[in-house]
């Protein structure tokens, strides 16, 4: 039976922008590295008693994890900007730069929509479901009775070895042989940081107009005052029984909210006792189960409504933070399967890894340029991030035109490559895609999504995130180049032509995909 073993890393954390080495030294053995991860352990600091009046010690302030600045959804590999791998016998087996550009956007390429979907529990980026609601991997929620919610204090990143280097695919891999290893990988977890979720909830676009944020008016006619929030619980408009469940729901017990009402005309002789940007703690929350609908009440009173009066335009939001909470790598590991028994092995080993080249510009409308490429390259992943500076892992240059790629100055293909006229309302060629869906097959990869659209983690893009290839007005879009070719005897010439709209062509990555053969 395979053992698993854990590593911890060679540095100590907390991991920052400038404290962002990580290696871990893995002995001698045969592993199983595709059931192998890396798992860096991560904490919140400063979402508890965060509350601007600070009278709400024990309230939980809603957030959600954003990447970069941006409203794109990425997955934890993006964590890492560089992975090497070293062996005893061998020397560098592989050194990845810009593996964040990379396996995000391989990810995208080799996964469907619904493969997607499947994995977001999995990631710190997550984003609005169907019904408008958001998560984070960072609460333990409780959506129903009286239990506060909880902030977790350890959440581990885990990240497949598979998207770290080459031989985390190999299902027996000769470590022994090689002389032992060492995995050192840079890490960038300052492009992750933490938001107040107050502009939410939106609309669910599912269900219609009703939103997650309405409440029904209250109205009290006889019987004296009564506490608004604790006698008289708010009810939210939404019909939780239509579609959807509990779950769906936004509010969660222990969540510090901020409340809006507006009054009825004023009774002589009442104070005027309406709420505007009242912040409280949800205290409990029921649903009937027959009627779908739900009510909330608060640890503390919204004041007391007078006989006669009604309260109407009831909404809520998520309360934001005095101070925005931080988020801390404490700690790395490593996670490896040990094979026990492993089969003889070969005395010689033939494995693909990636080279790479990055080429910036100081942006421009045209761009010809020649890379080369190594002997033993057969396949190359051309990426385009929008600017040569800029961090974000996404290849989105949505402003190019047309590319044409030779090798040796023979065209891969016999015509200009056109994938629109720039923005977001262009038409893509057929030969792109078969260019892609060639690449990906020649480099060992599925080709699983066409759709060159990133989920965005905003309400905004909910409707128009999943339109297929060659619609006008989709969501954020992402391209890749592929470029098959063949190992030759000899280094070999990619010529490579791009055209865009502006001057807005900045860098350019060349991922190089070669085979090598060791003797072990």
């Amino acid at each position: 039976m395979d053992r698993i073993i854990r590593l911890q890393s060679n540095q100590t954390g907390n991991f920052t922008e400038t404290n962002n080495i990580v290696s871990f030294k893995i002995p001698p053995a045969v592993y199983d590295m595709t059931g192998s991860y890396l798992q860096l352990n991560s904490s919140v600091v400063g979402a508890v008693g965060n509350s601007p009046d600070n009278l709400l010690s024990n309230a939980m302030f809603d957030f959600s994890v954003q990447y970069d600045g941006d409203d794109e959804t990425v997955n934890n590999v993006v964590m890492v900007r560089r992975s090497s791998m070293r062996t005893g016998r061998l020397g560098v087996i592989e050194d990845r730069l810009r593996n964040d550009v990379l396996e995000q956007n391989l990810n995208l390429y080799t996964h469907a929509i619904d493969e997607h979907d499947g994995q977001f529990y999995k990631q710190l980026v997550q984003p609005f479901n169907f019904e408008g609601t958001k998560k984070n991997p960072y609460i333990q929620y409780e959506q129903e009775g009286s239990i506060p919610s909880s902030l977790l204090k350890n959440v581990p990143i885990n990240i497949p070895l598979s998207q770290l280097t080459s031989l985390g695919t190999m299902a027996e891999c000769p470590i022994d042989a090689m002389g032992g290893a060492t995995l050192e990988l840079e890490l960038q977890p300052h492009l992750f940081t933490l938001i107040g979720n107050t502009n939410m909830p939106p609309v669910p676009p599912i269900l219609g107009a009703t939103g997650n944020d309405e409440m029904e008016d209250m109205t009290q006619a006889t019987g004296g005052d009564q506490t608004i929030g604790i006698q008289v619980p708010f009810v939210l408009s939404r019909d939780f029984s239509v579609a959807g469940s509990l779950s769906d729901s936004p509010l969660y017990v222990g969540a510090c909210i901020t409340l809006i009402g507006t009054p009825s005309e004023a009774v002589a002789g009442t104070p005027d006792f309406a709420f505007d940007g009242d912040d409280r703690v949800v205290a409990s929350i029921s649903i009937d189960k027959s009627t779908g609908i739900m009510s909330v009440t608060t640890t503390s009173s919204c004041g007391d409504m007078p006989t006669g009066t009604t309260l109407t335009a009831i909404t809520w939001e998520f309360t934001d933070f005095t101070t925005a909470p931080q988020l801390q790598i404490t700690s790395a590991e490593i996670v490896l399967k040990k094979v026990t028994n492993p089969p003889p092995i070969s005395k010689q080993l033939t494995y693909t890894c990636y080279e790479t080249e990055q080429l910036g510009v100081a942006g421009t409308s045209s761009l010809n340029h020649t890379f080369r490429l190594p002997a033993n390259c057969f396949n190359a992943l051309i990426m385009l991030p929008s600017t040569a500076n800029q961090n974000n892992a996404i290849s989105s240059l949505t402003e190019l035109t047309d590319y044409r790629l030779s090798i040796d100055n023979i065209p891969v293909v016999n015509r200009r490559v056109n994938v629109g006229n720039g923005g977001n309302n262009g038409i893509r060629d057929t030969l792109h895609y078969d260019l892609i869906g060639r690449s990906l097959e020649l480099g060992g990869y599925r080709l699983g999504n066409l759709t060159e659209v990133i989920r965005a983690n905003d309400e905004v893009a909910l409707t128009d995130q999943f339109e297929g290839p060659n619609t006008t007005g989709r969501g954020d879009e992402v391209i890749m180049i592929g470029c098959p070719t063949i190992p030759t005897n000899e280094s070999k010439l990619l010529q490579l032509e791009l055209n865009a709209v502006g001057n807005n062509i900045e860098s350019v990555i060349v991922f190089k995909q070669l085979i090598k053969t060791v003797n072990l």
